[in-house]
């Protein structure tokens, strides 16, 4: 495919959670990789939604080979992560059965980071409060903050569920 990929162009991108997150698509040219434009898709005659489901379909298999299950310190809890610096942290959002069927329903997910997705079971208010804080702080810490939100998948949709606050400093009394 033959792409023009001029920097005045808009990006391709599609919701991924409403008002939290975009999806935005590259693409590898020989050797370096690049964000795909409104008028790469007008050359290929496709739009986001048909490069989105092309997405959704390798999606699952990334998941299935490459989700990692992480401890959480101190705890007997665990979490599902995938990191990955090439795009595929969304196949959490995009192929949530995949998930589900590791974690039941519902479940909870963010991505805080650009490159980290992390999934875990909800209905452990101790858990729940943790991997808060702990998106949070990798949303505020990490270079690509892509949303410091946290989603719900109940097995048919994706819905807010919330997120954690920064703490405010208490300000020091006057001498």
């Amino acid at each position: 495919m033959k792409s023009s990929g001029k920097q005045s162009d808009p990006l391709a991108c599609r919701v991924l959670w409403k008002d939290h997150a975009l999806l935005c698509f590259r693409v590898w040219e020989k050797d370096r990789r690049r964000w795909v434009t409104e008028a790469d898709l007008k050359a290929w005659s496709t739009t986001t939604a048909d490069l989105g489901a092309a997405v959704a379909g390798s999606a699952a298999k990334v998941l299935t080979e490459r989700v990692e299950k992480v401890p959480v310190d101190g705890s007997e809890a665990t979490y599902l992560r995938l990191r990955d610096g090439d795009g595929w942290a969304a196949s959490g959002v995009l192929a949530p059965h995949v998930l589900a069927k590791r974690l039941g329903v519902p479940y909870l997910a963010a991505i805080p980071a650009e490159g980290v997705f992390v999934a875990w079971k909800h209905g452990t208010p101790e858990l729940d409060h943790i991997m808060a804080v702990g998106v949070r702080e990798m949303h505020d810490e990490q270079d690509g903050g892509v949303s410091p939100y946290i989603y719900a998948w109940d097995g048919a949709k994706w819905t807010p569920f919330g997120e954690a606050k920064p703490s405010v400093a208490t300000p020091e009394p006057p001498h």
